[in-house]
């Protein structure tokens, strides 16, 4: 039979092999160098190379196991972890440190981590560090993720306690865009700085009120996630444009990611593409004769003026007198620089809010939104016929117009029946012996 002794010493046994298989799905190796003494006490070694708790000079140790390693990366760890060097690290203070690494093995590269934990002892005696060294590729490669597809593409990326109004900064570009603190205790006066610094004037106001505390809640409150871009002004590059995105890591504890990203070369893109629409979108609503706009265009502008406020606006149907005569005998070349002429003199005599338009061969609209009374639209009507009738009589053209008027709301509130309305009194202004008006 097994005596107690015997059976603790088993016990023993049983507890530290289990501690040891614990040790190895963590750790490489686990080491005790005394610093004074320059040796080494091995405590765990999942290769099995050396027996544990043996003791061997520690660069003797050092030499041994680092010869798997590039002769650079030796280098630095010979000068970081030598005796003398982890003396100098008690001397300044600095009891903690961590040295990432990397070897090849079968030309794949493996990656450890080597955390070392100084203890001074008493009085500086029996002065030792601890040092634990594992492999940690899966963390690095997490790591490298992170880099390349989160920090490459941020401006920076910050780590915001809501709760206590201060961040810390975790990565910062390096290209020269200008940057906030790398931490700070009071993050609402560190953007009104920052909005003043480098936002430029026309963003700054919306900035601040995007980027404060208050607000940033309430919209992750409501969307999960806020987001919004400025325009920042970088040394060397000029305008850029910028998104800043927030969403909550710990929501309870009001913690939050805050990442900016340039988005400048989206931002011009956008730009001008929707220049490019805007540019073809007008084309499409304008004659190219006259440069005015054609039905479809001058359709769409007196609907929306209409819908936006239809009560005391007037639309004038245009009708030039004789115009196919002028066609017939001087041909359509000067038929066309007639009209030309004529749309000249509607831009002269008509204010910046007034809708002018070409709607046929020789009749145009003009819409005025804004009337303070039906005489402002008497008023027009008698010049622009005075007017017209002016080219006539500068000798080249024998031209007049006939000109109806119809008014909203009395007439109609959209344009359709306006120009029903402005259309027939046009006609009517021509049966009572042309170069007139009718305005109802």
């Amino acid at each position: 039979m097994m005596s107690a002794t015997d059976s603790i010493k088993a016990a023993g046994r049983s507890r530290l092999e289990e501690l040891n298989e614990a040790l190895n799905e963590v750790f490489l190796a686990v080491l005790r160098v005394d610093m004074k003494e320059n040796t080494v006490r091995v405590l765990h070694n999942k290769n099995a190379r050396d027996v544990p708790e043996s003791r061997v000079e520690w660069p003797e140790y050092l030499e041994r196991y680092t010869t798997v390693f590039s002769e650079k990366e030796r280098r630095g760890l010979l000068s970081r972890l030598s005796g003398e060097a982890l003396m100098n690290q008690l001397r300044a203070g600095r009891l903690n440190f961590t040295l990432d690494t990397s070897y090849k093995s079968d030309y794949e590269t493996n990656w450890l981590t080597i955390s070392v934990n100084i203890r001074p002892g008493v009085g500086g005696e029996n002065a030792h560090a601890y040092i634990f060294v594992r492999r940690t590729n899966e963390e690095h490669l997490l790591r490298s993720i992170i880099d390349l597809f989160v920090y490459s593409t941020c401006d920076y990326f910050i780590y915001l306690n809501a709760r206590t109004n201060s961040y810390v900064m975790f990565s910062g570009n390096t290209n020269g865009t200008p940057l906030p603190p790398a931490t700070c205790d009071d993050y609402e006066t560190a953007i009104v700085d920052y909005a003043e610094r480098y936002v430029v004037p026309e963003d700054r106001e919306m900035t601040v009120r995007e980027m404060r505390l208050g607000r940033v809640l309430e919209q992750l409150e409501h969307r999960g996630v806020h987001s919004f871009t400025v325009g920042v002004m970088e040394k060397g590059r000029g305008y850029t444009r910028k998104r800043l995105e927030y969403r909550y890591y710990d929501r309870d504890s009001q913690m939050i990611l805050l990442a900016r990203t340039d988005v400048t070369d989206v931002y011009f893109e956008n730009l001008e593409r929707t220049e490019r629409l805007r540019e073809a979108q007008l084309q499409a609503e304008t004659d190219p004769l006259t440069g005015v706009l054609n039905y479809g265009g001058l359709h769409e502008r007196v609907t929306r003026a209409l819908e936006k406020n239809h009560q005391n606006s007037a639309l004038l149907f245009i009708d030039l007198d004789d115009f196919k005569l002028v066609n017939d005998t001087m041909g359509h070349h000067t038929g066309d620089e007639l009209l030309r002429r004529v749309t000249d003199v509607l831009r002269s005599q008509l204010w910046e809010r007034d809708i002018c338009g070409r709607v046929g061969g020789d009749e145009f609209v003009v819409f005025l939104p804004e009337l303070h009374g039906r005489e402002q639209a008497i008023y027009c009507a008698e010049r622009l016929c005075e007017s017209i009738a002016g080219i006539g009589r500068r000798g080249e053209f024998n031209i007049s117009c006939s000109i109806g008027v119809a008014y909203a709301p009395e007439d109609g509130t959209d344009y359709a029946s306006l120009s029903r309305c402005a259309d027939a009194r046009a006609y009517a202004a021509k049966a009572r012996g042309k170069n007139c008006y009718h305005a109802g």
